[in-house]
């Protein structure tokens, strides 16, 4: 009899440590999860923005690697900060995936819908990063730039390849045209249509006079004959 007592009792307390095992374990999964979210939220209001003060700062989310890193080599001697958060696939070459980024992504940046669009100026607004931003680049694609257009700052417009890209419906082919009109009507902003003219030369129709010849720079670039462009 008392030998059951007593096997009963170390089941109990077996029991009893299993619950305990269970509930512990799920106390730390769920605060792990939870703690690694809170600090990938607040992370960005860690940064030391110190870097871009005093500087001008050129903002850009492109899915390519290449024509930013020629405009980098261009100006970064010459003093220009850049919060270059790529959405390309081969970012990991450069050390430049997008990183503390909001409402848009890879996956939404593309063809961002008109709600994707006001949650991200809502978002960013008065955000302490973006509040350092002198300018937007956006070269790949070009139709990236309307999500910046409400936050009224310098917009540069290179088409590197394809103009329309990740505008695929007429519709939106045509507001991009639309929009592209607006920021090329303002002296503040920059487009360069020269990949565009030469793609597309129906598009020549879209203004009213081409936009002059710009330098072309990407000296840091050699073949594996040696030539230098």
């Amino acid at each position: 009899m008392v030998i059951l007592k007593r096997m009963a009792l170390v089941k109990s307390i077996y029991r009893l440590k299993i619950h305990h095992f269970f509930i512990l374990s799920f106390f730390f999964i769920t605060s792990s999860i939870i703690g690694f979210n809170l600090k990938q939220y607040f992370e960005e209001y860690f940064i030391d923005f110190s870097e871009y003060d005093d500087k001008i700062t050129i903002w850009s989310n492109d899915y390519h690697i290449s024509p930013i890193n020629d405009l980098k080599h261009l100006l970064t001697p010459l003093g220009v900060r850049f919060i270059d958060k790529s959405l390309s696939g081969a970012c990991y070459l450069t050390q430049t995936c997008a990183k503390n980024l909001r409402i848009i992504s890879s996956a939404n940046g593309m063809n961002p819908t008109k709600q994707i669009r006001r949650k991200f100026y809502e978002y960013y607004k008065n955000h302490p990063l973006m509040n350092r931003v002198d300018a937007f680049v956006c070269f790949h694609p070009a139709a990236m730039c309307e999500l910046f257009m409400p936050f009224n700052r310098t917009i540069i417009v290179i088409a590197s390849t394809r103009y329309e890209l990740g505008r695929f419906s007429v519709e939106e082919w045509n507001q991009w045209n639309r929009n592209l009109r607006t920021i090329a009507s303002d002296p503040r902003l920059f487009c360069s249509f020269t990949m565009v003219i030469k793609a597309l030369p129906a598009q020549k129709s879209i203004f009213a006079k081409e936009s002059p010849n710009r330098l072309k720079f990407s000296g840091y670039v050699r073949t594996g004959a040696g030539s230098q462009q």
